[in-house]
């Protein structure tokens, strides 16, 4: 006891001390920690700051810059992403531009009305509204049904740009061996029967070889009219064809157009149909719709026209249209039982455009629908394109005997047309020249296939959607901005 009353005062004082050090234990601990997180995050902007310093920047066309980003560096990149975006609105101008090349001209500037073409040939004042007499003053059903004509009758029309003919026919044959046998019918008669029948043979051999071998000599591809697709608003001699129809048979001569321009670049060079590389044309058809099928040589291209009614032009629209009851639009006067009305003698009213049902293409798919999001749909078509804003999408389908060795030629020669054509099958099968030669096609000395081609084509709707009728445009979806104003074309035969 003396001793903690000799030492109280000294054991207070260490007492004091003890509960200091330990209240200070938490504060001291909670500072120490802040400083080593302060300390670390100092720590961190510096070498953020000497990363900085040292950044490598990879600016395109440009050499990489190494050091900190500094407002000039900036600036050089900004110029140069506004120049790749300018480059990307020229490439994309170019490519519509190109795709309208022999299709459509701009007689007055991009910006001013767009005239369709027919065979190269300007038509104005037809589309995308046409005036029935305007019409019938441009006769645009003369001139769409010139192409198809035969070389002798129309030089400027595909078969003669083809150089094409067809063997001659069994009738014609024995036609001609009737006429050389009685011509040599004086020289015949006086000699014994049998030898009679064995000359009459020989003659007849004789006379179909040399018919069969002059036709191949005087052409350089077996083709005929009814080789080509037509719109069947050309069987009516009176009725006039509305918008469109004749928007459906422009699209249809432009891309018919293009597989005449690719079969004669390929033969071009050849002799005669036995030295060309496509030897025969089977069939060309266009629309969403169109399968390859095989040809026939025993009916060759003559198997009848194929005429097509209005629509199943692009993906997504729909069929062509089946013939239903009530107005009847090819039928003179377009009466038929149960429609109670009729076609005015002078032909349809201004802007009329068409009466019956299934006139129009359906709608495309919703754009929010699985099948058509962002305009691709690849559980359908190898590429996906369905049609969208920018453009829409159709088929060409080419049935031709070809060398093998010059498909790809052939299939070249198409992208050469136009850049909005694709590949999307192709079949191939063997051709038996001695079934061939039996039916009056010769083929040559090298070996020749059936190929049936399917292209896809686009078509852009900022020079395309200028030229459709509205009733196409609003279906689509398309918003196109208006020209200038409409004015005389030079040269137009359909000016008011």
């Amino acid at each position: 006891m003396n001793f903690i009353k000799n030492n109280l005062l000294m054991i207070i004082l260490s007492l004091v001390v003890v509960v200091a050090l330990v209240s200070l234990e938490y504060p001291l601990a909670g500072w120490s920690t802040r400083l080593r997180r302060e300390m670390s995050t100092s720590l961190s902007t510096v070498g953020v700051a000497k990363n900085l310093a040292q950044q490598t920047i990879h600016i395109p066309g440009q050499p990489s810059f190494v050091g900190p980003i500094i407002p000039e560096i900036i600036n050089r990149k900004q110029q140069v992403q506004k120049l790749m975006q300018d480059q990307a609105r020229e490439i994309k101008a170019s490519a519509v531009a190109i795709n309208s090349r022999g299709r459509v001209v701009f007689p007055y500037g991009p910006k001013g009305p767009v005239i369709p073409l027919l065979a190269g040939v300007p038509e104005p004042h037809l589309l995308p509204q046409s005036n029935h007499n305007l019409v019938r003053l441009a006769n645009f059903k003369r001139d769409y049904q010139r192409l198809f004509d035969l070389a002798r009758r129309n030089p400027r029309g595909w078969l003669a740009q083809l150089h094409a003919a067809m063997p001659p026919s069994e009738g014609q044959i024995q036609r001609l061996i009737r006429r050389r046998l009685s011509q040599i019918h004086f020289g015949l008669v006086h000699q014994h029967s049998d030898k009679l029948v064995v000359e009459k043979a020989r003659i007849s051999r004789q006379l179909t070889r040399q018919a069969i071998f002059q036709a191949a000599a005087h052409c350089r591809i077996y083709a005929g009219r009814f080789c080509f697709q037509e719109r069947n608003f050309v069987q009516s001699t009176n009725a006039v064809p509305s918008s469109l129809d004749i928007y459906n048979a422009f699209v249809d001569s432009w891309l018919q157009s293009d597989v005449v321009h690719a079969i004669v670049l390929t033969n071009r060079g050849s002799r005669d149909v036995a030295d060309s590389a496509i030897k025969q044309l089977f069939y060309v058809r266009v629309g969403a719709g169109v399968k390859t099928g095989r040809g026939s040589l025993s009916a060759g291209s003559n198997l009848g026209p194929v005429m097509v009614p209005r629509g199943g032009l692009f993906l997504g629209a729909g069929a062509a249209p089946s013939a239903q009851p009530g107005y009847n639009q090819y039928q003179p006067g377009g009466m038929t039982p149960g429609y109670n009305g009729g076609m005015p003698p002078n032909g349809p009213p201004e802007g009329y455009q068409g009466g019956y049902p299934g006139a129009l293409p359906s709608a495309y798919p919703s754009p929010s629908s699985p099948a058509a999001v962002g305009g691709l749909n690849y559980g359908g078509e190898m590429t996906g394109h369905v049609g969208t804003s920018d453009y829409q999408v159709t088929h060409v389908a080419v049935g031709v005997i070809i060398a093998p060795s010059k498909i790809n030629t052939f299939i070249n020669n198409m992208y050469r047309q136009n850049n909005g054509y694709t590949l999307l099958n192709v079949q191939i099968r063997t051709v038996d020249p001695i079934d061939a030669i039996t039916h009056g096609y010769v083929y040559g000395a090298v070996p020749a296939v059936e190929a049936d081609f399917l292209f896809e084509d686009i078509l852009f709707n900022q020079w395309n959607g200028r030229v459709m009728p509205a009733a196409y445009r609003q279906r689509f979806g398309i918003v196109v901005h208006q020209a200038g104003p409409r004015r005389s074309f030079p040269g137009n035969r359909g000016s008011p």
